[in-house]
C-alpha cells in the first residue's frame, strides 16, 4: 500500500512539474534603440537608423540601415561617419575604438538631390568593451564642410545627462 501512495505522489509531482513547464514564459525584450535627431541642427537633418543586432554585441559586427529624405542635398565626397562614444566623462565624450567612415557617393550618385529618400547599409565593427554609458553618433556629409547634411545620436545608459552636441558632431564629422 505505502509503495502504491508513493508511486502515486511521484506521478503527481510529475504531472504538475510537466505542466509548469508547459505554460508560457513571458519573455522581455527590450525596446529598440531609438536615434534622436541631433539638437541644434534643422529637422531636416534628421537620419532614421536601424542596427542589427539591437542592442549592438561588443566584439561583433552591427549592421546600420541609415534612411532619410534630407533638406538639403548630399554634396561631393560625403562620407557616412558611425562612432561610438564613452560618455562616462559627458563633458569630454571620447571614442571607443576607431571613427567608422566610409564615402556614400558611390553608392548614392553625389551630388544626391535634397527632398529626395535613400537609404545605405554598413557593417561596423563594435568596441570589444562598451561603457555604462555611451552613445552612437551617425552622420552624413562633406568632412570639409561645417555641419552635417544628416545626423542622428542614440544614448545608452544613463539617459537624464546627455551631452552637448555640439560636442559630439564635432568628432564624428
Amino acid at each position: 500500500m505505502e509503495r502504491k501512495f508513493i508511486f502515486v505522489c511521484v506521478c503527481i509531482l510529475l504531472v504538475t512539474l510537466s505542466a509548469v513547464n508547459a505554460i508560457s514564459h513571458r519573455l522581455y525584450k527590450r525596446a529598440a534603440t531609438v536615434f534622436q535627431k541631433c539638437a541644434k541642427l534643422p529637422c531636416s537633418t534628421f537620419l532614421a537608423v536601424a542596427i542589427t543586432p539591437d542592442p549592438p554585441v561588443p566584439g561583433y559586427l552591427c549592421t546600420f540601415d541609415v534612411a532619410g529624405t534630407l533638406g538639403e542635398p548630399i554634396p561631393e565626397n560625403s562620407i557616412l561617419a558611425i562612432a561610438f562614444l564613452d560618455l562616462t566623462d559627458v563633458k569630454n565624450p571620447e571614442f571607443i575604438g576607431p571613427l567608422f567612415s566610409e564615402d556614400i557617393c558611390p553608392a548614392l550618385g553625389c551630388p544626391y538631390p535634397a527632398g529626395t529618400s535613400f537609404s545605405v547599409s554598413a557593417n561596423v565593427s563594435v568596441p570589444a568593451v562598451l561603457p555604462d554609458q555611451y552613445a552612437i553618433g551617425v552622420g552624413i556629409g562633406d568632412p570639409k564642410e561645417e555641419a552635417p547634411v544628416g545626423c542622428s545620436i542614440a544614448i545608452f545608459g544613463n539617459t537624464s545627462v546627455v551631452p552637448e552636441t555640439d560636442t559630439i558632431l564635432s568628432l564624428i564629422v
